[in-house]
């Protein structure tokens, strides 16, 4: 899957691989068609530098979840500072090892995961919008969970009413929740679905049944299913064992 194996774009001057090219206006272009899991671009390109193709791959709401790694012999604080402030995720100086690049890249894997851990752990899928950096992806979990949270008690919500309220193919939304916050968009609605479970539980107001109702499922049987699937436990046994403790 596209979380485990990246798809990886190089883009340099001297030699041109995989999905790059020589000329960095039509690389963007294709950065946008193929949407790839990672960006390793060079410094010193035609048209416009690695700083400026960071930076509008960052600036774009189409993009701005692709991790980019800067290639550049230059190891000057100031210099990379400047990248880090454009969005850049990490630098390689050349001459550089492969096998240190796959380190880079598997790094960047690994803290989607722990991204996905981060992100179940929160009382509310809001608060990752503190710990998201980039302003475009903070805008898209907000809006997200909003949409999400609108159509709560709604069973037919679907993932094509989810992209279109979101104003994106489907697609694109699967890579922009996948990037943003490791799950997938029919993960991240059933989690905002048992996040407000929880929260009614501890209300002590409703029984499983109506809870179910409340946080859009038809049969209380598949809420148990996908409550266990995500808390390890059944609804009956979370309120025995948690009832009091915030998750």
């Amino acid at each position: 899957g596209r979380s485990e194996k990246a798809d990886v774009c190089i883009i340099n001057t001297c030699t041109v691989t995989g999905l790059a090219d020589r000329k960095s206006r039509q690389f963007l272009r294709k950065v946008k068609k193929i949407n790839p899991d990672i960006v390793l671009s060079d410094y010193n390109m035609p048209e416009m530098n690695g700083f400026e193709l960071c930076e509008k791959i960052k600036k774009s709401y189409e993009t701005s979840h692709i991790p980019v790694i800067l290639l550049t012999v230059m190891s000057d604080i100031k210099h990379m500072e400047e990248g880090y402030k454009l969005g850049a995720d990490d630098y390689i100086s050349k001459p550089f090892d492969v096998k240190y690049l796959k380190l880079k890249i598997d790094n960047i894997i690994a803290n989607r995961k722990i991204l996905r851990t981060k992100f179940l752990e929160l009382n509310k899928p809001g608060e990752l919008v503190t710990t998201v950096e980039n302003e475009h992806n903070s805008a898209f979990l907000i809006k997200a969970t909003q949409i999400v949270e609108d159509h709560l008690i709604d069973a037919d919500f679907s993932i094509t009413d989810f992209s279109r309220e979101m104003g994106m193919s489907k697609s694109l939304l699967y890579t922009k929740f996948n990037a943003v916050t490791g799950y997938s968009p029919n993960d991240f609605v059933k989690i905002i679905r048992m996040k407000r479970a929880v929260s009614l539980f501890k209300e002590g107001r409703y029984n499983i049944n109506e809870v179910a109702a409340l946080t859009g499922f038809d049969e209380a049987s598949y809420f148990t299913t996908c409550f266990k699937k995500i808390y390890g436990k059944s609804p009956k046994q979370f309120i025995k064992e948690n009832l009091s403790e915030d998750i």
